[in-house]
């Protein structure tokens, strides 16, 4: 791919590396922010469901709790667990409300619980970075093999597609891994995860269109600037997802850090700007 400078398009990249690793430093939310976020549980939507809460809460209370040293948390064994015979709905619930807040302890404590193992949450979003940046930065890179009727616009027929099948196949994967476990067709079923359709439609639905809409603009760019300078520059998104994460969710409450990071974009839109002038026409 042409530019006009290799140099120069090698310093962009450079200023926008620091300016996105800035904002993801300084974006991140404090601890009591994450405290006060997932403890938040909406214990009236419980107590809607629990008629008998006396009766089930002094069952609920014959079972053990679990120590500190077990590898899964009382979330995952109610998942487990939320479809046999002898749980009643008013179980289920209150296993659901206490478990939420045990787990919110555990974020109070920098701590998560990920594949049934606590591990520090600074560590796996660091982890899930640098797989994201592997596999995410790659994503049009099959772009450059299609034809030439099939790029552009036309490509965004192929990526839905291929998009389906992988997200099908996960699921049809967790499915067997599940009835593998339980020997039993429904039971495999009932513990795979809700879709929450009545919840999520609208959300879910929101979320879903907005991402195809940057996508589209994504493989144009790639198109039409190339896979060196029109992907990077697409990490703009950065910038739009911190000032909802900073100035609408109120994730960062320190001056400092919102400083850290408006400089931190500044350094993120020279080497955007950077990079676009270098594109050669």
């Amino acid at each position: 791919e042409d530019v006009r400078s290799k140099i120069g398009a090698c310093i962009a990249i450079l200023l926008m590396i620091i300016g996105l690793w800035g904002m993801s430093y300084y974006s991140t939310p404090s601890r009591a922010t994450l405290g006060n976020t997932v403890g938040n549980f909406d214990t009236n939507q419980i107590n809607g469901h629990t008629k008998n809460g006396d009766a089930s809460e002094r069952k609920l209370a014959s079972r053990p709790e679990p120590t500190q040293d077990n590898n899964y948390s009382e979330a995952m064994y109610i998942t487990l667990h939320a479809n046999e015979d002898d749980q009643s709905d008013e179980d289920h619930a209150l296993r659901l409300m206490n478990a939420s807040k045990k787990q919110a302890l555990h974020l109070n404590g920098n701590k998560v619980i990920f594949c049934g193992v606590m591990v520090n949450r600074r560590n796996l979003g660091i982890m899930c970075a640098i797989f994201s940046g592997l596999w995410g930065g790659s994503i049009m890179a099959p772009m450059h093999y299609a034809t030439e009727k099939t790029n552009g616009i036309s490509y965004t027929i192929s990526f839905a597609i291929g998009a389906a099948i992988i997200t099908s196949l996960i699921w049809l994967l967790r499915y067997f891994y599940y009835f593998y476990q339980e020997r039993k067709v429904l039971k495999a079923y009932n513990r795979l995860p809700s879709f929450h359709f009545k919840t999520m439609w609208l959300p879910g639905g929101a979320a879903g269109l907005l991402w195809s809409i940057g996508n589209l603009g994504s493989i144009i760019s790639v198109d039409s600037l190339g896979e060196g300078v029109g992907y990077p520059l697409v990490q703009a998104s950065m910038l739009i997802s911190g000032i909802w994460g900073i100035f609408w969710y109120k994730e960062v409450d320190s001056y400092c850090k919102i400083v850290m990071w408006l400089m931190s974009a500044v350094s993120t839109l020279i080497g955007l700007i950077w990079l676009s002038f270098e594109h050669a026409a």
